[in-house]
């Protein structure tokens, strides 16, 4: 179990030194929060990241089953511009660990949802910002699918097999290699919506099912139904 080392400790000035630790644990990181008054000390242990918290005070451990009564559930709310923003504490009473998980709401609906550490030893994006940085990927996700959906319609057929046959053979393969049973879905909704209202997509996305039908393993009927449907959804 985590515990102090060093009871004459320079609270702006820690080392590993000063905590204990068994064999099984592993200090990664130690710092101070809560306006200087709590020492926090995260590590691993059975493959899990755990958090110890310490007064300054008097350098006594804070049960973990008091932190969760004190602020498991609890909400901090936030309203900007037309977003309400909520951020709820979660308390992991097995590892001590405290996260938070938090959602961007728009009229009544959750348009961005997201979990991170409640404490960190750099500065991190607020919950606002990091909506504000998915919606900007966002963005420039659409502005490549229109990029992308423009030099499609200027293809001939046997490019459009070509340009889809790459997109299934790059996603398919490193599924794979990752060790991910691959889906035939290699194109998400938005793209298929946006593809379908090209000519000849629906029979170049077969030429190529069946050009990769050894592949997968699948029929082309089959595959083709799949990844239809999920424009249709």
């Amino acid at each position: 179990m985590i515990d102090i080392n060093n009871f004459n400790l320079d609270i702006y000035n820690l080392h590993k030194e000063d905590f204990l630790s068994s064999n099984e644990e592993v200090i990664i990181r130690f710092f101070l929060i809560e306006n200087n008054n709590l020492i926090l000390v995260q590590f691993i242990s059975d493959n899990n990241l755990n958090s110890a918290f310490f007064s300054v005070s008097d350098l006594q451990r804070i049960p973990k089953e008091a932190r969760y009564r004190e602020y498991h559930g609890k909400e901090m709310r936030e309203v900007i511009e037309e977003y309400s923003l909520i951020e709820t504490i979660k308390v992991d009473l097995e590892t001590g660990d405290e996260s938070i998980v938090g959602k961007v709401f728009k009229e009544n609906k959750i348009v961005y949802e997201c979990c991170y550490s409640r404490y960190s030893d750099s500065i991190e994006p607020t919950l606002w910002e990091l909506f504000q940085i998915s919606e900007n990927r966002k963005v420039k996700s659409e502005l490549r699918l229109e990029e992308d959906v423009l030099r499609f319609q200027k293809m001939i057929f046997l490019e459009k097999v070509e340009f889809l046959r790459s997109k299934f053979r790059s996603i398919y393969k490193t599924r794979w290699e990752l060790g991910i049973a691959p889906e035939e879905c290699f194109l998400d909704k938005q793209e298929i919506v946006k593809y379908s209202a090209v000519l000849d997509f629906k029979s170049a996305l077969k030429e190529v099912l069946d050009l990769e039908k050894e592949l997968t393993g699948k029929s082309v009927l089959e595959m083709y139904s799949n990844i239809i449907a999920q424009g249709d959804n």
